[in-house]
């Protein structure tokens, strides 16, 4: 009985999301046809479609998401003239349905406040910027052994320890914590802080996304069954963020405060910040982290798929570095071919393939009308592929970094990172992070193909997950050190850390 109530006032509220749709004006930009209700379908992957749409349309184009209005932008040229000449008029990014109902929107990702925004990002870039870094090299360098220690001792678990590295990494600078191990409880609840809000901000992942109006549903209703989800991914949100705040605060006030960027911030500046803006935005740093983390696991399945690139590199570090140490960001101007694979795993599969933005009040692009809060989608996928610039885009191939006179706009670091007001204030210690990690991995392990029982080697497929960020899906590979000296330098590397420590 209940489904015979139920299901028209389903129905009834897709008609409304429709017919509200379509009286208002409608976008003049040029763009694919539409269908009647759907707007534009996207059957593959849709930053792939987009950008396909591009050799049709242009660089900027429009297309409708069940019925609502979108723009895309899918090159650096246009991007720039928006979102860096224009900063003031499209810094606004608006969020999906189910990052506000969990109160995930407090943060620099989708930080609605221009103050706010302002004052979060000015903490974030006061403790991440580069010339702050020096402080935290014990931290980075902890954590990029604990990463070796466990791929030499259990290989095969190679994602998870991925995973849990960088997640205690960014929990250390963020908070000044250092996580005790599996059983640690903060970091399992900063693990799953993370993991929730991914979860949020994919397009498709709720319904509540695609069709905001599913809200108004009460909470026993079918078409609502993210309403108890978003209570309790927002309760646990809310007590994570403000727990550990205040365990830094406590060690502050007590002269034990580690160091963090929210000791930092706590000692140097407090007065100067709302307190809810250093609260969001450190814990929005969590989040950072898990981009280094699929970008090192799309740098592992690049390794098994290119082992010729590996081999280069591996060369270039041994001629360079030798065998006594561990690469360290110091050598990057001397590594040209290991540089050149930082930057082409950032090409290849960025892993934030698309985000929106929204202007703040009417606006024309390229002669089109645009009204105010209208989604523009960035397209960093398009930009990073651009067959005018790379002709061979779809292949991986780090030396076209030192083979072709790429100008500096095109460097993935200026692209993938963002644009404008939104570009992601952990650029610098990101870029050194991921040198640090991935030449250390390539100096020490020799990453190929795992084999089946038969001894028949086993090629992962080149295949993504779908959502606001992206990685490979599970695959095997095979993990070994390339030498008894490459394992010793791991056991001697990590107890020369514990007697600086």
């Amino acid at each position: 009985m209940a489904n015979y109530v139920v299901l028209p006032a389903v129905s009834l509220l897709f008609l409304l999301v429709w017919l509200t749709g379509s009286k208002r004006r409608r976008l003049e930009t040029p763009g694919p046809r539409r269908l009647p209700l759907v707007g534009n379908l996207f059957t593959g992957i849709v930053h792939e479609q987009m950008a396909a749409f591009a050799n049709e349309f242009g660089s900027i184009f429009s297309v409708n998401l069940f019925g609502t209005d979108a723009i895309v932008v899918t090159s650096v040229s246009a991007a720039r003239e928006l979102f860096v000449k224009r900063s003031a008029t499209y810094a606004t990014r608006l969020p999906l349905k189910m990052v506000e109902l969990c109160n995930f929107h407090q943060g620099l990702l989708f930080q609605p406040d221009a103050n706010k925004l302002r004052q979060g990002r000015r903490l974030l870039l006061k403790g991440m910027a580069r010339r702050e870094l020096e402080q935290y090299q014990d931290i980075i360098q902890h954590h990029t052994l604990a990463l070796l220690s466990r791929l030499l001792a259990e290989p095969d678990d190679f994602m998870n320890h991925i995973q849990t590295s960088m997640g205690d990494l960014s929990l250390e600078i963020g908070y000044g914590h250092r996580s005790t191990g599996k059983d640690d409880v903060l970091a399992r609840r900063s693990k799953d802080w993370v993991t929730n809000f991914t979860s949020t901000i994919a397009f498709g992942g709720f319904l509540v996304n695609v069709f905001p109006i599913l809200d108004r549903l009460p909470e026993w209703c079918p078409g609502a069954p993210h309403k108890k989800t978003a209570n309790a991914w927002r309760k646990d949100a809310d007590n994570f963020r403000r727990d550990a705040y205040e365990m830094v605060k406590r060690a502050v006030n007590t002269g034990d405060g580690q160091p963090s960027i929210i000791s930092k911030t706590l000692t140097e500046f407090r007065h100067a910040l709302d307190e809810d803006v250093i609260i969001n935005s450190a814990a929005q740093m969590l989040t950072g982290g898990h981009t280094t983390v699929l970008t090192l696991q799309t740098f592992m399945l690049a390794m098994v798929l290119h082992p010729e690139a590996q081999e280069k590199a591996k060369e270039e570090i041994h001629r360079v570095v030798g065998s006594d140490r561990l690469p360290t960001f110091s050598d990057w101007d001397d590594l040209p071919y290991t540089t050149g694979i930082v930057r082409e795993v950032l090409r290849w599969h960025p892993v934030i393939p698309l985000l929106p933005r929204n202007p703040i009040q009417d606006d024309l692009l390229n002669g089109h009308f645009v009204p105010k809060d209208t989604m523009v989608i960035v397209n960093y996928w398009a930009m990073l592929h651009d067959e005018v610039i790379f002709p061979d885009h779809a292949a991986f191939r780090p030396e076209r970094w030192s083979e072709l006179k790429i100008d500096r706009t095109n460097d993935p670091f200026e692209i993938a990172f963002g644009f404008g007001r939104r570009v992601c204030p952990g650029r610098a210690a990101t870029k050194e992070l991921l040198f640090t990690i991935i030449a250390s991995i390539i100096a020490t392990f020799k990453i190929s193909k795992a084999k089946d029982a038969h001894g028949n080697e086993i090629t992962p497929p080149e295949e993504f997950t779908s959502g606001g960020v992206i990685g490979p899906v599970p695959f095997k590979c095979h993990i070994e050190p390339r030498s008894r000296v490459s394992s010793q330098l791991i056991a001697e590397s990590i107890q020369s850390a514990r007697i600086r420590a």
